[in-house]
């Protein structure tokens, strides 16, 4: 299992947890691959374009399955960096790779 520190990318807000992530559409595949340090950011990567909402949809398909929880994007709908908003009180370290 790779570790990874998640800094300040998550957070306990009222009702859930927010995670700060950077995407890279149009990838081979779909998935969490790791951390940017310098951005403070999980990045991911997903197969589908940036257009219509498609990557933003795999985005929250994608860490929905992960979580097993409710996830919008609250952030950043329109860029790379974004933030998502995920149902859970706490979205650890421990829990967010135990499930990729």
């Amino acid at each position: 299992m790779v570790i990874m520190h998640l800094g300040k990318a998550v957070r306990s807000v009222e009702g859930g947890s927010e995670l700060d992530i950077l995407v890279s559409p149009r990838s081979g595949s779909s998935k969490v691959e790791g951390f940017d340090q310098w951005r403070q950011r999980v990045t991911v990567k997903v197969r589908a374009p940036p257009a219509d909402g498609k990557a933003n949809r795999e985005i929250v398909g994608l860490f929905e399955s992960l979580t097993g929880s409710e996830v919008s994007i609250s952030h950043g709908a329109g860029g790379r960096m974004k933030t998502l908003r995920i149902g859970l009180e706490t979205v650890d370290l421990e829990t967010l790779m135990g499930r990729l």
